[in-house]
């Protein structure tokens, strides 16, 4: 099975370090699954760049990635915080 090589931007690695460490074990979790398989459909966020996200959704975390089948690397870009606002 071939699997694809992590790298980190500078600044998404910076975000990583600072998450707290229940966040950062759920997303080395989804990270590991998606070096075996990292182009998902349903994760693409746009049909002309070659990048996916992975979703927290009960604490609102967002990361992003990008796939380069040529050299198989996952690159993580960005970790994102969306608070979530529930009016009443």
């Amino acid at each position: 099975m071939h699997t694809y090589k992590l790298l980190f931007l500078e600044q998404a690695l910076n975000e990583y370090k600072q998450l707290i460490p229940f966040i950062a074990r759920e997303f080395k979790r989804q990270i590991k699954r998606r070096l075996f398989a990292a182009t998902i459909k349903s994760e693409k966020l746009d049909a002309r760049m070659p990048c996916y996200k992975i979703k927290l959704r009960h604490p609102g975390y967002r990361l992003v990635y990008m796939v380069n089948e040529e050299e198989r690397t996952v690159t993580i870009v960005c970790i994102t915080y969306h608070a979530y606002f529930h009016l009443v």
